[in-house]
């Protein structure tokens, strides 16, 4: 018989559903609910309810039970993601693979279909699947990290010590008082939680049309 996991939020929803008399709601809303099982749940509610939001919209239990496998894992793969998109980075499936290996040495000894298997686990856990973007933001300057400002001076570093070691007279450098052409592609997917409105990602402000 095929199990049926619930969020917080959702076990919240059935309790203010039961509670207002429309048992009927809840039993259209959620089939597979139990009065045993909201009776188990009702034991937890107000523990439920100072959870973070963010846990409430995972399937998150309260009993302690057998210690999952990659508990520890998943735990830094969710701050991640959670870090990730609060600076609408997309994420991807390979990404958290490679976020895997690096933390965890075990990881890599896994076969590809392991680690596929292990990160879909880790999404259906935290709520969490491939989403559509819903629109692009344009990055700001002020918003660089030290990675993107070290790129960008290690670029102009380049660039004068070329012009300088080549000899290369100034009316021989073109384009300097332009707007440079250049493409980007913001990716269409990203890992985002279930039910999110918006899913923006950013962009280097780089679309252009021919």
């Amino acid at each position: 018989m095929e199990r049926f996991h619930y969020t917080i939020k959702q076990k919240l929803q059935v309790f203010d559903l039961v509670r207002s008399g429309q048992s009927y709601k809840a039993a259209e809303q959620f089939p597979h609910v139990t009065q045993k099982q909201i009776e188990e749940w009702k034991n937890k509610e107000e523990e439920m309810k100072d959870l973070p939001l963010d846990v409430q919209n995972t399937k998150y239990t309260l009993h302690k039970g057998p210690r999952r496998k990659y508990e520890e894992l998943y735990t830094y793969l969710y701050q991640q993601v959670k870090e990730m998109r609060s600076n609408k980075e997309p994420v991807t499936v390979y990404q958290l693979i490679h976020l895997a290996e690096v933390e965890s040495t075990e990881i890599g000894s896994l076969t590809n279909k392991g680690k596929m298997s292990l990160i879909w686990r880790f999404m259906e856990q935290f709520n969490l699947s491939i989403r559509e973007t819903t629109g692009s933001v344009g990055f700001r300057e002020e918003q660089a990290n030290e990675d993107q400002n070290e790129a960008r001076n290690s670029f102009l570093r380049v660039f004068k010590t070329t012009i300088i070691e080549k000899l290369i007279p100034p009316q021989n450098i073109f384009n300097m008082d332009q707007t440079g052409i250049f493409y980007e592609t913001p990716p269409t997917k990203t890992i985002d939680f279930i039910g999110s409105k918006e899913i923006p990602v950013l962009t280097q402000k780089g679309e252009k049309n021919v």
